[in-house]
């Protein structure tokens, strides 16, 4: 991909804001390397997910694989809409894979961006004449749906216009589909997803949570040598209306 590509790559992403992206908050670079800042997910990739279930021998609850769908074709129809450019509607195109979409221990879906996976902007532009409809969900749907379908979950795609793991026609429809099967049912899955990471990951989420409160400790002891440490003066005027208070030590009983 050449430099002016990833610029346009970066600049669309800053661009995209919905509840199932990844919000880049910032770009920028340092001694020749460019960066990127994110927001922070706690949680696991769909991949990681896919390859525990394997391992325990479960299946998804179709609640859950309705969820996981929901976020994919929603955030790939939003993204289709924003894009403007060549290179932004390919960027949509290019197949997403279960390392792309990150899935937190709230239950929430989020992709994590459009990346470029072609060699130059030639290529980009190729493609978009190509006229790729929808192909983005692809690797990621087939990895989902492989092992964690469901007949109702089939049934129900089948009236969305996807008859096979390998084709799916019209996000807009497929999203419309699920979210009137999760109003029916009142269950849009995220408890139940939640749960099931809470239990798969339980020392990896509390290991987590242990580095997170020591790095917030370490900040704020960091913080507090940078503070003004000076005695306050009680005869100084009040600052804002506040005075300091006076410790007073309690009484002792000297009898």
């Amino acid at each position: 991909m050449t430099l002016d590509a990833l610029d346009e790559e970066l600049s669309f992403a800053q661009q995209l804001s919905h509840p199932n992206v990844g919000v880049t908050l910032a770009v920028g670079s340092d001694a020749e390397r460019r960066f990127v800042v994110s927001e922070h997910l706690d949680g696991v990739t769909l991949r990681v997910l896919l390859r525990r279930l394997s391992v325990a021998r479960q299946r998804l609850a179709p609640a859950v694989v309705a969820r996981v769908l929901h976020a994919l074709v929603a955030a790939v129809g939003y993204a289709e809409r924003q894009a403007a450019s060549v290179v932004a509607k390919v960027l949509v195109n290019q197949a997403i894979a279960a390392d792309d979409v990150f899935i937190t221990f709230d239950g929430d879906v989020r992709l994590l961006g459009f990346k470029g996976k072609l060699g130059s902007a030639g290529a980009f532009a190729a493609s978009a004449a190509d006229g790729v409809e929808d192909a983005s969900v692809y690797a990621a749907v087939d990895a989902l749906l492989s092992e964690h379908s469901s007949p109702e979950l089939g049934a129900l795609l089948s009236v969305a216009g996807r008859p096979g793991v390998r084709r799916l026609n019209g996000l807009s429809s497929v999203r419309r589909v699920l979210e009137l099967w999760q109003n029916e049912r009142g269950n849009d899955g995220r408890a139940e997803l939640a749960a099931l990471l809470g239990t798969l990951f339980a020392e990896q989420r509390s290991e987590r949570r242990a580095w997170l409160e020591a790095r917030f400790e370490q900040h704020l002891l960091s913080r507090q040598a940078e503070l003004d440490m000076t005695p306050v003066d009680e005869d100084a005027p009040p600052v804002s209306g506040f005075r300091p208070v006076q410790r007073r030590e309690p009484a002792r009983d000297v009898s």
